[in-house]
């Protein structure tokens, strides 16, 4: 803020606000990620090796399924956003 000149404080001020929120978007996103792909593993783990499976077998499928649920779970966040981004262009 020191390098913003006084008359442009605000938008600075509101500049930083801005990116302290997207840093916590972004820390919160990344949270229930590795939540979401930590809780499909462990279930996952805990299933195979109860029906027999070895754990390295039973670890690979619970990461493959984790892995394929966050990559859907991007794919259609990314759909969203590239509809929203051609919705808004058309408005301009």
């Amino acid at each position: 803020m020191g390098s913003v000149p006084a008359h442009r404080s605000g938008m600075g001020s509101g500049l930083q606000g801005a990116a302290r929120e997207l840093g916590a978007a972004r820390e919160l996103g990344s949270a229930l990620g590795i939540a979401v792909v930590g809780t499909v593993l462990s279930v996952r783990v805990a299933s195979g090796t109860g029906h027999g499976a070895t754990v390295a077998t039973a670890f690979t499928d619970g990461t493959a399924l984790g892995y394929r649920i966050a990559a859907g779970v991007v794919l259609v966040v990314g759909a969203a956003v590239v509809s929203g981004l051609r919705t808004g262009r058309g408005q301009a």
